[in-house]
């Protein structure tokens, strides 16, 4: 669900990155080098400005009912709490909105929860979720998909929507009365007509020659102790690719779909609590290969590189997720054979000591014989991070292309205890260095092959 993002760091406002230590990325490139997504947050109704969003949807994300909005890597999404009168007035707001779809999604066993509610200085502070709204900029969002950034299996920018989260325990879904216009997902088992609890529908197709696909298989999985997920249910397609599981226990999974002679699919997370109702349409496509080289800039093959299958698409040009990495490694003579794979189209990443990935924007076909990779040697940045007061910084360092960020290097490292920070790898060429937006407009340097460009940086604090 859309209302469980990472947790809060303290205070009403806030930005967290979802990852802690090493974040040195590659920077945004064409459907591969999955940056760092960063989520920034605010608590509270404080109005907010319309980002591009269709008419009517800024009144919806401003009623006196929100308690937090958030974006990640994508839409706008704000949380709200109230009582059945609350979540009528909102939907009546929403089904004024403008657009050519509005999506509703009925969800059982609310309210639900948002880490992202918690608040350190009040432990009684509540984190429940009675309904949600989100909504796209459709200029970010087009702009990640045209430059490949939104490798998923969506059409890119969705309609707004909202998700109501009742049951028992939260709102009485029969004290609504659902506005005209509206397109409503109820996913709840028994709004279906099906008893025994929580079910998934799903029905299986081949990608290529639309037939259903007989005897498919999914299998929701989670993980235990930490090792690597198992098996907990698994349902079976008829003849027709229809399948109809019952009596799911309640629980997170993630959802993997296989059939003989195809290439697994990760379909991807669910939660299913009593009554919870999950509906899945899976192309499946069958496996093939792709080989080639990796050399210098110089034309010398590189053993011992990595080359990993990022964002791969399937024939429709839609994600297919893969159930596990697919990454190998260049023999002596630089060359690299990666196999069951689906056939349509990837990114390949590389990966090797002292060497950077040159041409990421690249997407190649599934199959394909003899593609050429290029890597270039690399540099290194190290330095110390400074305050006014001449004490060791804490906080973070970024280095950033200085033009044409999409398909270049780029990363972020928190300095260490004294302040020091060391980058390595870093492909040649001109960067900007700061340190937590303070270091501004940045300092700019050179990286040169086989060469440690040393600055030490002072912040404004």
């Amino acid at each position: 669900m859309r209302t469980q993002p990472p947790p809060a760091i303290d205070g009403g406002r806030g930005r967290r990155l979802l990852s802690r230590d090493i974040l040195a990325v590659v920077f945004v490139m064409l459907f591969a080098g999955r940056a760092l997504a960063m989520i920034d947050f605010s608590l509270g109704n404080d109005p907010v400005p319309d980002h591009n969003w269709p008419a009517g949807s800024v009144e919806l994300a401003n009623l006196k009912t929100r308690v937090c909005v958030w974006t990640g890597y994508g839409p706008e999404n704000f949380l709200y709490q109230g009582d059945a009168k609350a979540m009528q007035a909102a939907l009546d707001v929403f089904a004024k909105i403008r657009a050519p779809r509005l999506d509703v999604f009925v969800h059982d066993g609310g309210p639900s929860e948002s880490e992202l509610l918690k608040h350190a200085k009040d432990p009684k502070s509540s984190t429940r979720v009675d309904w949600s709204f989100t909504v796209w900029d459709p200029q970010s969002g087009n702009h990640r998909r045209t430059r490949g950034v939104a490798a998923d299996d969506s059409n890119g920018v969705q309609p707004p929507r909202m998700d109501l989260f009742v049951g028992e325990k939260g709102i009485d879904f029969s004290a609504i009365k659902m506005p005209a216009g509206l397109t409503v997902t109820d996913e709840r088992a028994s709004a279906a007509g099906i008893a025994g609890g929580s079910a998934v529908i799903a029905d299986f197709y081949d990608m290529e020659t639309s037939k259903p696909v007989g005897g498919a298989q999914i299998v929701l999985r989670k993980s235990k102790g930490g090792g690597d997920p198992e098996a907990i249910v698994t349902g079976t397609a008829d003849e027709k690719g229809h399948l109809l599981l019952k009596s799911v226990p309640a629980g997170s999974y993630d959802l993997i779909a296989s059939a003989d002679g195809y290439v697994a699919r990760f379909i991807g997370y669910a939660q299913f609590r009593g009554d919870t109702l999950r509906r899945y349409t899976v192309e499946l496509t069958g496996p093939a290969q792709i080989d080639g080289t990796v050399t210098d800039t110089h034309g010398k093959p590189i053993p011992g590189a990595n080359v990993r299958a990022d964002a791969v698409l399937a024939g429709n040009g839609r994600g297919y997720g893969l159930t596990e990495s697919k990454i190998v490694t260049t023999d002596a003579d630089g060359h690299f054979a990666i196999a069951g794979l689906p056939r349509g189209y990837v990114q390949l990443y590389t990966q090797a000591k002292t060497y950077a990935p040159l041409d990421v924007q690249a997407v190649h076909a599934v199959p394909s014989q003899n593609v050429a990779l290029r890597m270039t040697a690399t540099g290194a940045i190290k330095g110390k991070v400074y305050t006014k007061q001449a004490t060791p910084f804490q906080g973070s360092v970024s280095v950033n292309p200085t033009r044409d960020a999409i398909g270049k290097w780029g990363g972020a490292r928190r300095v260490g205890p004294d302040g020091s920070f060391h980058f390595e790898d870093v492909p040649p060429g001109e960067y900007v260095l700061t340190t937590d937006g303070r270091q501004m407009p940045g300092t700019l340097i050179t990286v040169k092959v086989g060469e440690t460009t040393e600055k030490d940086l002072v912040g404004r604090e």
